[in-house]
């Protein structure tokens, strides 16, 4: 005696468009998410002294990532670890400016300290990590 099997491979296959098409879907919502929600997250790390930082900070999704970043031209200076070098002429709030030149009146216009970096990239990095598995883990539970 022989059995006989017979599997409807048309349902197999329609079955994994669906599967396929779930999958698509869900990867571009959670790619959009972090684009969105990435955005937010780097603008509240930089540095607000001006806002010109905040505001040059973008966010898009090209195939399978997602990139961020702010495209100020002082952005990579503020970004990183210790400092920026000590340079001439020292921030004199009365005029509100810095010294750059002695004058006559006066003649030591002593030193800038430098700046503090602000490791802004690295905070907001960890945060969209942490978020995008919880995104990632949230549609895995949601799977068909």
């Amino acid at each position: 005696m022989s059995a006989r099997l017979n599997i409807n491979i048309s349902g197999v296959r329609r079955w994994l468009r669906v599967e396929e098409d779930y999958w698509k879907a869900s990867r571009r919502k959670i790619l959009a998410t972090i684009a969105e929600q990435g955005l937010v997250i780097l603008k509240n790390e930089v540095p607000k002294r001006t806002g010109a930082l905040a505001d040059s900070c973008f966010s898009e999704v090209r195939k399978n990532t997602v990139y961020l970043g702010a495209s100020a031209p002082h952005a990579a200076v503020v970004d990183g670890e210790g400092k920026t070098a000590s340079s001439p002429g020292r921030y004199v709030p009365a005029i509100n400016k810095r010294l750059v030149k002695p004058s006559v009146k006066n003649p030591n216009i002593g030193i800038h300290p430098g700046s503090r970096r602000t490791p802004y990239s690295k905070r907001a990095a960890d945060k969209i990590r942490s978020l995008a598995a919880e995104l990632l883990q949230d549609s895995t539970r949601g799977a068909p």
